[in-house]
C-alpha cells in the first residue's frame, strides 16, 4: 500500500491542481529541523488506540514524537525500522530535511512520477510498505518527503506506516498484496459493468447470475479498497487533529489545521462519490436480473449495500467533525489526493 499526502487548499479555484504553492513555502520556514523538544519515550509497553473504520495502530511510538524536532522526529522512526529519504524539487520554501538520504534513483523516479500526475509539485510525502518497498530493492518500509515539507507531513506518513504495521501482524493483510488483488478484479470488472444489456440480462440467466457474482466479488473489494485508500487519508488526518487538541503540542501551525481539513474535505468527496457509485451500480443489476436469480442474489447485494452505505454515513460523520462547515461549502477545493 502506498499512502501519501497532497498539498489542498480550502480556496475556491477553477482547477483541481493547487498552482499557487507560496503558502507552502512560506509555512516550511516556520521552523529549524532542530525547532523542538527530544523524544519523550519513556513507556516501553504498546499502547493499541482504535479510531475510525476499525483502524487500530500503536500510539506511542507516535506520541513520543510529537511536539519533538524534525531531527528527533527521524531518528526515532528510523529506530522503527523505516527508511526516510528526501525528494528535493524546485521551491522557495526552506528544505530543512535537506540533510537526509535520498532514494534510490529507481525509488526517486517513481516519487516524481506520483508528483506529476497530480501535476507537478502537489505530492508532499510517500509512505511504501515492506513488501511495496521490496520491489524497488529496499527491505524495510520507507517514507519519501520532500526536503521542504514539515513535521506534519512526517507524522502523517508514520501513521501510515503504523497502521500497515498492525494490519500486517494482527489482521495479516498485506497491503500490496491486496492492491495486486485489487487491481486485477477492478479491471476484470469495469468492462463487464460498462457493458450491461439489460435485455441480454432478462435473456439469459446465467449471464445475470455471472454478473451478480462479480458484482459481489468486486463491492467485498472495493469495501477494502476504500478504507486503506481516501478513507485512511481522512483517519490519518482526523487523528493527528485529535492528538493536537489533546496535546497542543509545538509545531503545528494554523497553516497545518487548515490543509489538513482540506484534506479530510477533498478525501471525502473522492470516497462518497466511489462508494455511491458501487452502491448505485449493485441496484441497477439488480433491478436488472431475472426474477429466479433476483430471488437468490437480493440478500446478499441487499447487505452490500448497506455496507456500503453504513461506510459512508461513518465517513460523512468524520467529515463534519474535522472540516469546518465553510470549508465544506466550498464548491470545489484544489485537489488533495492519495495513491
Amino acid at each position: 500500500m502506498m499512502g501519501c499526502q497532497v498539498r489542498s487548499s480550502s480556496e475556491v479555484s477553477k482547477g483541481l491542481i493547487n498552482r499557487d504553492i507560496s503558502g507552502y513555502e512560506k509555512n516550511s520556514c516556520t521552523f529549524t529541523f532542530d525547532d523542538g523538544l527530544p523524544v519523550l519515550d519513556r513507556q516501553s509497553q504498546t499502547q493499541y488506540m482504535t479510531v475510525s473504520f476499525h483502524k487500530t495502530f500503536d500510539r506511542r511510538p507516535l506520541v513520543a514524537v510529537l511536539g519533538a524536532s524534525a531531527h528527533e522526529m527521524v531518528n526515532s522512526i528510523e529506530r522503527r525500522g523505516v527508511n526516510i529519504f528526501a525528494v528535493s524539487l524546485p521551491s522557495r520554501g526552506c528544505h530543512n530535511f535537506l540533510s537526509l538520504p535520498n532514494p534510490p534513483t529507481n525509488l526517486e523516479s517513481f516519487f516524481r512520477q506520483i508528483d506529476n500526475s497530480f501535476g507537478g509539485g502537489a505530492l508532499l510525502g510517500l509512505f511504501l510498505s515492506d513488501r511495496r518497498a521490496s520491489g524497488f530493492g529496499i527491505n524495510n518500509p520507507v517514507i519519501m518527503i520532500r526536503t521542504d515539507a514539515d513535521r506534519w507531513t512526517l507524522a502523517h506518513e508514520f501513521i501510515h506506516s503504523l497502521f500497515s504495521s498492525y494490519r500486517l501482524q494482527f489482521e495479516k493483510l498485506d497491503d500490496q498484496i491486496f492492491v495486486d488483488q485489487w487491481t486485477k478484479i477492478y479491471s476484470e470488472s469495469q468492462p463487464q459493468f460498462q457493458a450491461i444489456s439489460v435485455e441480454k440480462l432478462l435473456a439469459d440467466p446465467e449471464a445475470a447470475e455471472a454478473l451478480a457474482n462479480q458484482w459481489l466479488i468486486y463491492s467485498h473489494s472495493a469495501l477494502i479498497y476504500f478504507k486503506l485508500f481516501p478513507l485512511e487519508e481522512m483517519t490519518v488526518e482526523s487523528t493527528l487533529q485529535d492528538l493536537y487538541r489533546q496535546y497542543q503540542w509545538s509545531g503545528v501551525t494554523d497553516f497545518d489545521l487548515q490543509n489538513s481539513s482540506a484534506y479530510i474535505e477533498v478525501n471525502f468527496r473522492f470516497a462518497r462519490n466511489m462508494i455511491e457509485k458501487t452502491a448505485l451500480l449493485g441496484q441497477k443489476i439488480m433491478r436488472t436480473l431475472p426474477q429466479g436469480v433476483r430471488n437468490k442474489k437480493n440478500s446478499l447485494m441487499a447487505q452490500k449495500i448497506q455496507e456500503l452505505a453504513s461506510l459512508l454515513s461513518e465517513a460523512q460523520k468524520l467529515r463534519d467533525q474535522h472540516v469546518p462547515q465553510a470549508l465544506s461549502q466550498t464548491p470545489m477545493l484544489n485537489y488533495s489526493g492519495f495513491y
